[in-house]
């Protein structure tokens, strides 16, 4: 993972989120994005052209992606791939799922072996890098990005330490580029709450 670092910022008053229901097949999906982010730490993008950011969300879980930038002024949605990552590094999305995984070892909240190209480091108030969460695996590590979604858009897991990693997008100064975040959501979470419904400050003890 990367060294790079920046000051974390609370994302609260910069999200937007939502569930899409995806027609064929049919499937539900949570996602989330903020205005005025970029999501610059990943491998490749696909360029499709759309009107608004709406758009981009739909036309990003029919493609397939789990995170997206959308720059407003010329009406472009970048889907975002990540990295690969050696075994054991899994990037993790901001939810509480319920069912981890499915029978054949897939996991729902998780793109195992894959990782931020960028995976920018968070700083406290004080500039000091803040640690990794310990936790036990990758699903509590999505519950803990869930629980503290006002400074957490996705998360990095390593294995090695069972260590939980926040991550955010890039602060731009321009409220026509918004960055989000895609995951799926199986039959048993379609009641669960999206992030943000019980917010925690960063200081707040796990």
């Amino acid at each position: 993972m990367s060294m790079s670092n920046i000051p974390y910022l609370d994302l609260t008053a910069y999200r937007t989120q939502g569930i899409f229901q995806a027609p064929h097949p049919p499937s539900t999906h949570g996602y989330v994005y903020y205005n005025s982010f970029d999501w610059t730490g990943f491998t490749t993008s696909t360029e499709t052209r759309v009107d608004n950011v709406q758009a981009c969300v739909a036309r990003s879980v029919l493609g397939g992606w789990q995170f997206f930038t959308y720059l407003g002024a010329n009406a472009t949605c970048l889907h975002k791939r990540p990295t690969d990552a050696a075994q054991g590094i899994d990037l993790v999305f901001p939810t509480d799922a319920k069912l981890a995984c499915d029978f054949n070892g897939i996991c729902w909240n998780e793109l195992q072996n894959k990782d931020f190209k960028d995976a920018f480091d968070l700083l406290d108030r004080d500039g000091v890098i803040v640690p990794p969460r310990i936790v036990k695996g990758g699903k509590e590590c999505g519950r803990k990005c869930f629980k503290h979604s006002n400074v957490c858009a996705a998360a990095s897991f390593q294995e090695d330490g069972r260590k939980c990693f926040f991550k955010q997008p890039l602060f731009v100064n321009d409220a026509s580029t918004y960055a989000g975040v895609i995951w799926y959501l199986p039959r048993a979470d379609l009641t669960a709450s999206l992030v943000g419904a019980s917010v925690a400050e960063e200081t707040e003890a796990d």
